[in-house]
């Protein structure tokens, strides 16, 4: 589609004749759609350093160098293209990516710039977009060509231009989630400070501390400021980062003050706080520091500023004077990383700073270099013009060194100290007052160690050449470091020489557990009261392990930094292990021995007198008797357990044990307990320790224990009793059973019978047995005494049997708890005993039941114990499943099988309090006949079913109930009639009395049946009978019939019941409903009276009953016409089901409606929202009008319109164009509305809220984008208040929010989320920069006496000037 002449001028840049954003976007969404097969790419460009270009030459000048960039690049590009430049200095063009090359193209553009007429360095970057997805929205495509431009400048890629990744895409969103959680971070704290000290390099002492920022984030911990800060910086939110860590410091300064006390000023330390470029430009910047020196009362002199370099190259005019306002309110201005930027002299000179900071990144502090010479010519410079230096990033003694002799004597850096946390700075305070230094600098180290530092001293000659090995350490709690090592350290350890070792583990190598101990304990014990420690370590060189001493001497300690000489010296093994053992030999109570394994050799090397004394000899006699034959004085048969004990140590365990026999002098056997410990392992070498204790006099004792618990067993496994134990604590388990237990339930053997019982205890018992063992376990485990028990338990073969007993707790030798259960097998004595009670009960009931079954419920077998027609002699046992299927045979309905089986099931799972009885009808000989079963318990595991005949009482009761049936039937009001249907056609059964008269027929006649329906002939009968569903076992019918020759009408409802040979049986009922009838007509040609109504007026109409409830709709949805729609229950169900229907919001009203109906309003309209018809929710206006019917019932009745369109005019009307928000005139009416009510106009809130710097906004972004803030802003506060809350855009970037029926503290929660809401949007600007929002709002609570608009925004309007005038980003409250 070709645009207009006035979209051409709209859509065209008029300084460089290209496409503005809004034109590009439209001329390359045509470019693509007209070349479907071409692939593009998006180039987004700009020149660096435009602005100083700008300020130098002029804006003219800028002008010009945009026009003319412009018109080269209408010229190089290929067809088919499209330029644009988008806003100031950036420039985008589309162009196919088969003609595209970035290299060529940026040649030529360096060669254009370069030729250019004006003395000026150009640098030009490119992003660049590959279109892989035509269809993606343009504005997008730029964004991402913008990323990729940002992605270049940033350095992070060693290229003039960059490709799109989605990566970049990701940083964004990463930056966007660090400044959406910053505000909450600043409130709950999460930015922490970090103090880097500053020291006076020849005296040692602490003039002071720079002040850094750390982000400690609750999930994602310790946040770099290289992450933050630039992120910060971009989005313009760094300001209030800076607001918070200047009033933290003065916080800090307050408290060191308040602890030094009056007059000891100069004990605290002063801090330098950094400035970022975005609070140099803030025109209240040194008011709001003076504030803060005067609300914390600290010496302005202890509070100084650092401005960067960097801030310079920006607005060199306005730094210089921001500067000079804070000198002169007293501050001192320090210039930060001089030296790192481009114009660091011009800055010097137009700047009037106080302090040089000198950045050592960027000049090398060493005499033999280059950056050398001209890093001592800056600090002699600056002595020149009288201005103090800083050294900032010292990181060796050879800076520090040169530093000082150029006259440089304040430093800070990582080898003075890193920044630590305000707990570790105060400790370093604390120090430095009493006189002790870290001792990371050349000065802190004390007595003739600091002469170690000078290569000419004596002290450093002897370190060299005459202590041996000998290294300086530095350790904290968490590692140690090598400062300084002379030669013979290094080579003795084997460390390279161009680098010190940074922990323990480069230092020695990989050391044993018990070395790492060794050396951890020594360490300890320099760096505590002790000040020295020594300890022996193995080394694992390169060819060969070897021993060295270790000895340690703290020279100082600052905080948990403490500085050490180590001095080593090489021992071998056997010397280094007998050290380690000297203290144990002595102080050990019991044997111990040393001995060396070498080959299939053993030597004993040392032992302590309490091994020789175990076999009654001195040490020098047993070390004679087992110096080569450390096996001399064991027992022979004994001799293989040592030598499995050395095995073991062999294979690699440390640790192995046994017990031998040695000789003693005195011709004894002593038991000795041996318990060896791998020392040291060599190549072909064991170094063994080995403990020995006598225990003769325990393995006596166990031996002795022994035999008596063999005779034990043996009575145990003689007893006739079965036997068992198991334990009681934890899960139960089986610890001993005797012969007799495991035969009892049918196990050969002892593991069959634990393979039986399994890891339940209680396994072979029935339900009820087992819920009795345990408790009577819980009884014996709290203390009962010995319990008697009776149970049925299940062999292993599946047959069952009964057991009697005595359980009771007893204790094992090993001390452990278990309930023993001694028992007998009881099964015939029970069995007798159950046939014996069965007998007695048979012979009782017999004479009152035909039949007598025994149901055993634990077997579920049926038995046959008497019978009045069946001998019983030979009777056996059935499964209860066969014995029910021959009992059902004879028993025709299968609701009586249900409710016998439900019988049964109940006699196995309970008790029978009192017998059950079921009567149920059952086949006979005779045809049949009405039998009753009684079942009635016995014994616990027996149930007698007793049956007899009661077909005799059955019919007598028959016969009472059909003649009250017959008397009742009678006195209805409706016919009664009852047919039988079958192939031979249709036979009466019975009339009442009711249906001959209603049916005007002679009493008798079978008429009744085909007087006014056709004669059911045989086929039609028999062809129903094939059809026949039992879904039809119910109908109703109404039919017009004829009366003594009046018509009437007569509902005809029935049933049907299959019989039981083919034929069906039809019972109906028929009822006399012409007046019925003719109320439905009557009330049908009401309805339709209704639609006609409804479809002439094109509205929906509406009948509410309230008698029942009930809604009459009339409504076309499908354009066809009204039709009706019946509602049941409304009221009722309006909340949940109508939800759907009627919106939410409009409920209230819609229930508030009916409420003034019943309470007697003649008439109601409302307007309310609705989805009537299923396409979304549309706004109604309902006229509805009270009437009452003759039943006294009122109805709610008239017509539903759709105002829509009303609606949406009205909207138009009072709404906000841009954000949807009541207008300005609107809020005015809403809110005097609202104040009208005297309970709203004395318990509200009202805001005023205005957008900070929104005109930078649009002029940096455009008012289109100045509008989508607008918008973005609106939604958030109409979010955050209620729906009857009045939220409106009065003008430009200004708001108001009238909040009702709220407490002043609920609202100005609201409002500061509403901030914090705000401040998470962020906007894309230039290359490197975005913006993020922030709210001024001024807010005042309702009097009872405001009577306007005007009233409450007036105090309102005034608190909005408060919070500007504080700085913005202000809530201020006017009460």
């Amino acid at each position: 589609m070709k645009a207009t002449a006035s979209e051409l001028v709209t859509e065209c840049d008029a300084l460089t004749g290209l496409a503005n954003r809004r034109g590009f976007i439209r001329a390359v969404t045509a470019l693509i759609d007209e070349h479907p097969d071409t692939s593009f790419v998006l180039v987004y460009g700009d020149i660096d350093r435009f602005k100083v270009f700008n300020d130098r030459f002029g804006t003219d000048a800028g002008d010009r160098l945009l026009a003319e960039v412009g018109a080269m690049m209408e010229r190089m590009l290929p067809a088919p293209s499209v330029a644009a430049r988008v806003r100031a200095d950036h420039f985008v063009c589309c162009v196919p990516r088969d003609l595209y090359d970035p290299d060529r193209a940026l040649a030529v553009l360096d060669g254009w710039l370069k030729a250019y007429p004006v003395d000026f360095a150009f640098f030009v970057r490119l992003g660049l977009y590959g279109i892989d997805d035509p269809t993606l929205d343009v504005s997008l495509m730029t964004d991402r060509a913008l990323l990729a431009l940002r992605a270049a400048k940033t350095g992070a890629h060693a290229s003039k231009f960059v490709w799109y990744d989605e990566s970049m895409r990701d940083r964004v969103l990463k930056e966007q989630e660090l400044v959406g959680e910053m505000a909450t971070a600043l409130e709950t704290g999460q930015f922490e400070l970090y103090f880097q000290p500053q020291y006076q390099f020849t005296t040692g002492k602490l003039v002071g501390a720079e002040v850094l920022s750390r982000w400690n984030h609750p999930e994602k911990g310790l946040i770099s400021p290289l992450e933050f800060i630039p992120v910060f910086e971009r989005t313009g939110v760094i300001s209030d980062l800076d607001y918070y860590v200047w009033a933290e410091a003065c916080r800090c300064l307050r408290t060191w003050l308040d602890a030094a006390g009056p007059g000891n000023e100069a004990q605290v330390p002063r801090l330098s706080v950094n400035l970022s470029r975005a609070d140099v430009y803030r025109e209240d910047l040194c008011d709001y520091l003076v504030g803060l020196i005067a609300q914390y009362d600290i010496p302005i002199d202890l509070f100084h500023v650092e401005i960067t370099e960097g801030a310079y190259v920006e607005n060199p005019l306005q730094l210089a004077g921001a500067v000079t306002r804070l000198q002169q309110a007293g501050f001192t201005v320090e210039m930060d990383d001089f030296g790192s930027g481009y114009s660091s002299l011009n800055a010097l000179k137009d700047v009037p700073v106080d302090v040089m900071k000198l950045d050592l990144r960027f000049l090398d502090a060493r005499n033999d270099t280059r950056g050398g010479v001209i890093l001592a010519s800056v600090v002699r410079m600056a002595h020149w013009l009288d201005l103090p230096v800083i050294a900032e990033g010292v990181e060796s003694e050879s800076q520090a060194r040169f530093l000082s002799s150029v006259g440089c004597d304040v430093m800070q850096g990582f080898w003075f100290s890193r920044p630590v946390d305000r707990a570790t700075f105060e400790q370093v305070l604390e120090q430095a007052q009493r006189g002790t230094l870290p001792h990371g600098g050349v000065s802190c180290m004390q007595g003739d160690f600091a002469k170690l530092w000078d290569a000419e001293s004596s002290v450093a000659l002897v370190f060299n050449s005459y202590v041996g090995a000998a290294a300086l350490v530095e350790c904290d709690s968490s590692q140690c470091e090598v400062v300084r090592a002379n030669d013979e350290f290094l080579a003795l350890l084997g460390l390279p020489f161009d680098r010190l070792a940074r922990s323990v583990g480069e230092l020695f190598g990989e050391l044993s557990e018990e070395d790492r101990a060794n050396f951890a304990d020594a360490l300890t014990s320099a760096k505590g009261e002790a000040h020295t420690g020594e300890c022996e370590l193995c080394i694992h060189g390169a060819r060969d392990d070897y021993w060295i001493h270790v000895q340690m001497r703290l020279l100082s300690k600052a905080g948990d930094v403490s500085s050490l000489l180590l001095t080593i010296y090489e021992i071998n093994e056997l010397q280094a292990l007998r050290s380690k053992l000297q203290a144990a030999m002595e102080t050990m109570p019991n044997g111990m021995g040393f001995y060396l394994i070498e080959d299939d050799a053993a030597k004993l090397l040392d032992c302590n007198e309490a091994a020789a004394n175990l076999v009654g000899m001195t040490r020098d006699e047993y070390t004679a008797v087992c110096a080569n034959d450390p096996l001399a004085l064991v027992v022979s048969e004994d001799r293989s357990v040592v030598r499995s004990v050395v095995n073991d140590l062999r294979t690699g365990v440390t640790r192995a044990e046994g017990t031998i026999r040695a000789l003693h002098v005195n011709g004894t056997k002593r038991w000795l307990s041996l318990s060896a410990s791998l020392m040291h392992r060599g190549a072909n070498t064991l170094y063994l320790v080995v403990a020995l204790l006598d225990v003769t006099k325990d393995k006596e004792k166990d031996l002795q224990y022994r035999r008596l618990a063999e005779q034990q067993q043996q009575l145990y496994e003689t007893v006739p009793c079965g036997i068992v134990r198991y334990t009681v604590e934890g899960d139960l388990h089986i610890r001993s059973a005797n012969r007799a237990a495991w035969s009892m339930l049918g196990c050969t053997t002892y593991e069959e019978f634990l393979a039986y019982i399994g890891d339940d205890v209680f396994g072979p018992f029935d339900e009820k047995g087992r819920a009795l063992m345990g408790q009577l376990t819980d009884r014996l485990r709290a203390g009962a005494p010995p319990i008697a028990f009776a149970a049925r338990v299940t062999r292993i073969d599946g047959s069952e049997g009964w057991i009697e007993g005595v359980s009771s707790l007893a204790i094992t030798s090993d001390g452990t708890s278990v309930v023993q259960s001694a028992f007998n097998d009881v099964t015939d004595e029970r069995r007798e005993s159950h046939k014996r009670e069965l007998q007695r009960f048979t012979s009782v009931l017999c004479s009152a039941y035909n039949e007598i079954f025994e149901f055993d419920v634990v077997r579920g077998t049926f038995l046959l114990c008497f019978s009045s027609i069946f001998p019983v002699e030979h009777a056996q046992p059935v499964p209860v499943e066969s014995a029910m299927e021959r009992w059902f045979n004879h028993v025709p309905d299968p609701a009586d099988h249900e409710a016998i089986r439900a019988i049964i099931e109940r006699c196995r799972r309970e008790p029978l309090d009192e017998p059950l009885s079921y009567a149920y009808r059952c086949l006979s000989p005779e045809g049949f006949a009405w039998n009753e079963s009684t079942f009635m318990r016995v014994s616990e595991t027996s149930v007698l079913c007793c049956n007899n005949d009661v077909s005799g009482r059955v019919d007598a009761e028959d016969a009472r109930l059909a003649k009250r049936v017959n008397d009742i039937v009678e006195n209805l009001p409706t016919g009664i009639g009852v047919y039988d249907l079958d192939a031979e056609g249709v036979h009466l059964r019975y009339v009442s009395d009711t249906l001959y008269a209603l049916m005007d027929v002679e009493l008798g006649s079978e008429d009744v049946v085909s007087a006014y329906s056709a004669i059911v002939s045989p086929e039609e009968a028999r062809t129903f009978l094939e059809q026949y569903d039992e879904r039809w076992s119910s109908f109703s019918v109404e039919r017009e019939l004829v009366r003594q020759g009046e018509p009437f009408m007569a509902r005809v409802q029935g049933r049907t019941v299959p019989r039981g040979d083919g034929g069906i049986r039809i019972y109906t009922v028929v009822t006399d409903v012409t007046d019925e009838v003719r109320e439905r007509r009557e009330r049908a040609w009401q309805n339709e009276r209704y639609r006609m109504l409804s479809e002439l007026t094109h509205s929906i109409s509406f009948d509410y009953n309230s008698e029942s409830d009930t809604v009459l709709l009339y409504i076309d949805r499908t354009g066809n016409g009204m039709e009706a729609q019946v509602i049941p229950n409304y009221l009722e169900t309006l909340s949940n089901t109508r939800e759907g229907v009627v919106h939410p919001d409009s409920m209230g009203a819609v229930r508030a409606m009916f409420e003034r109906a019943r309470a007697g309003t003649k008439n109601e309209i409302i307007e309310y929202r609705a989805d009537y018809y299923g396409t979304g929710y549309q706004w109604y206006r309902a006229n509805l009008f009270v009437a009452h019917d003759e039943g006294g019932a009122w109805h709610l009745v008239g017509l539903i319109e759709n105002i829509q369109a009303e609606r949406e005019l009205r909207v138009l009307a009072e709404r906000d164009a841009i954000t949807g928000l009541s207008n300005n005139a609107s809020t005015r009416s809403l809110i005097d509305a609202a104040l009208f009510d005297p309970h709203v106009c004395a318990h509200s809130v009202c805001a005023v809220i205005d957008i900070d710097n929104f005109k930078n906004v649009n002029d940096t972004f455009g008012h289109l984008r100045g509008d989508e803030l607008l918008q973005q802003v609106g939604v958030i506060m109409r979010s955050n208040c209620r729906e009857n809350d009045v939220v409106g855009r009065v003008g430009g970037d200004e708001f108001v929010v009238f909040l009702k029926n709220i407490n002043l503290e609920m609202a100005a929660r609201k409002l500061a989320h509403m901030k914090r809401s705000v401040a998470r949007i962020v906007l894309m600007g230039k290359p490197g920069e975005s913006f993020s929002p922030t709210l001024s709002i001024g807010a005042t609570p309702t009097h009872a006496g405001d009577a306007a608009y005007r009233d409450v925004f007036a105090r309102a309007d005034e608190a909005l000037y408060q919070a500007k005038h504080a700085g913005k980003n202000r809530l201020r409250i006017r009460r």
